[in-house]
């Protein structure tokens, strides 16, 4: 099927320190795409493990079993936006597509919209009797900002991290309360920062339940498709044993964006008992996210419990 990866944006900045928003202008791109049936779109762990590699287009989408590669650069300062990007067919190296942005940052959601677009039609793509499904969500982009430095924040796991998160995603409210990812993502890093399965806290998982719910609800209710939003509730009723619920808002989640949660989806499964439906999971995760050892270990654990050995092999080799 066509397929492509979304690599990290270069940081071009003259401070060099805008990593977080290349970073997630590439990923907000790499959600869209995800949206569209029939497009295989790696996942952001494996393509961002290519971060400053010096690999060559055809290595990495020979790694990550993609036919097309897209990258770029950014460069931020004050106001201004100078983003390039180009679509690469990584059998010969051919550019498909590129283009380079020389805009406001009060128009980043409209490039965003724009370079989805124009992958598609350079793939030549159909999506349906519209493009209504690529829209991002636009918001304040101060709003938008803050809740870019809040994920590069909390993506450490660490109790600082989730902490300094919960505030950018305070302060990402207070200037758009109408911007529901961070609603949502503030809920998330509530319940990972507790002792919840999975949580990387000290606080008490009922307190963070407790105090993340009229957040989450909130925030899916001003966007009640996003992704996010549902891998949220998931882990929301994970946390709070109601295991039918959760595996009901990870099989939203993957209807939606088919490259994220899976692997949090097979750990329900498997801690339900059901350890042959967690390995159709994570296989199917493992061809999105090739390049992650976290699910590869999952797998190999379960066919090991599962007395599959030659497969067990096949995923340790």
């Amino acid at each position: 099927p066509p397929s492509i990866a979304v690599l990290p944006f270069a940081d071009m900045s003259d401070t060099g320190d805008q990593a977080y928003f290349s970073d997630g202008l590439s990923e907000e791109i790499m959600n869209v795409l995800a949206k569209v049936d029939g497009l295989k779109v790696a996942s952001r762990t494996s393509a961002f493990s290519f971060k400053d590699s010096g690999r060559s287009v055809p290595e990495i989408a020979s790694v990550l079993g993609v036919a097309h590669v897209l990258d770029g650069s950014v460069r931020k300062s004050g106001d201004r936006l100078r983003i390039t990007a180009q679509l690469v067919r990584a059998e010969d190296g051919f550019y498909l597509w590129s283009e380079t942005y020389d805009r406001t940052l009060d128009d980043v959601f409209a490039i965003q919209d724009d370079v989805a677009k124009r992958i598609l039609e350079a793939m030549k793509l159909f999506v349906g009797d519209g493009t209504s499904q690529l829209a991002v969500q636009r918001g304040d982009v101060t709003a938008f900002d803050l809740v870019l430095q809040a994920r590069e924040a909390s993506s450490s796991y660490s109790v600082a991290g989730l902490e300094r998160a919960a505030i950018l995603y305070h302060q990402a409210i207070d200037v758009d309360p109408e911007y529901a990812p961070a609603y949502i993502g503030l809920a998330h890093v509530l319940m990972l920062n507790s002792d919840g399965p999975g949580g990387s806290g000290t606080r008490m998982a009922e307190e963070a339940l407790k105090e993340a719910w009229p957040i989450l609800e909130r925030g899916r209710e001003l966007a009640p498709d996003d992704p996010r939003g549902w891998l949220a509730l998931a882990l929301y009723y994970q946390f709070d044993g109601e295991f039918d619920a959760a595996e009901a808002g990870y099989q939203q989640a993957a209807e939606i964006q088919p490259n994220i949660g899976l692997n949090n989806y097979a750990l329900l499964l498997l801690g339900m008992g059901r350890l042959r439906e967690g390995i159709e999971v994570l296989e199917n995760e493992l061809e999105l996210d090739p390049t992650d050892g976290a699910v590869r270990g999952n797998l190999l654990g379960l066919y090991i419990q599962t007395g599959q050995m030659d497969e067990a092999r096949r995923v340790a080799e």
